[in-house]
């Protein structure tokens, strides 16, 4: 289950559609919805108990436009700023995954550990004030 304030629209999570099972979707709206006693805030139309976070492995990672490089004990993932040319990394380590600023090619500040591909969405654009954009998404059953 996801938080509601903790995703924005065009985030990738997995819904629990009643009707189709879970599906690997982007949130497209966000909702105050009234049920005639309270406010219940919903994403595309569904509750939050219904929404869970994609966990981040490399295959996302390489869809968000990282690019793997090999350093030592750790595998990193590495992207560079369209507007600044600045570099960010993912390094994974101890079965997690750490963004880092990879300024001056020193792989230093590690700046939070992200589990979830929406976390990772948010945090880069709260960073960058861009969004991380894939070429093809294509939502699985």
């Amino acid at each position: 289950m996801v938080r509601v304030s903790d995703v924005r629209i065009g985030n990738f999570l997995l819904f629990d559609f009643p009707a189709r099972g879970k599906v690997q979707y982007r949130s497209e709206r966000i909702n105050n919805e009234y049920d005639g006693f309270r406010a219940i805030a919903t994403i595309n139309g569904l509750q939050p108990e219904k929404i869970y976070g994609i966990p981040l492995t490399d295959s996302w990672l390489q869809k968000l436009g990282f690019e793997k490089i090999e350093r030592h004990f750790q595998h990193n993932w590495v992207i560079r700023l369209s507007k600044t040319e600045a570099h960010y990394s993912i390094q994974f380590f101890n079965d997690k995954f750490w963004l880092s600023n990879s300024e001056y090619d020193a792989w230093c500040y590690v700046i939070r550990e992200v589990v979830y591909v929406h976390d990772l969405q948010n945090l880069f654009y709260a960073l960058t004030g861009e969004d991380l954009e894939i070429k093809e998404f294509i939502s699985q059953a």
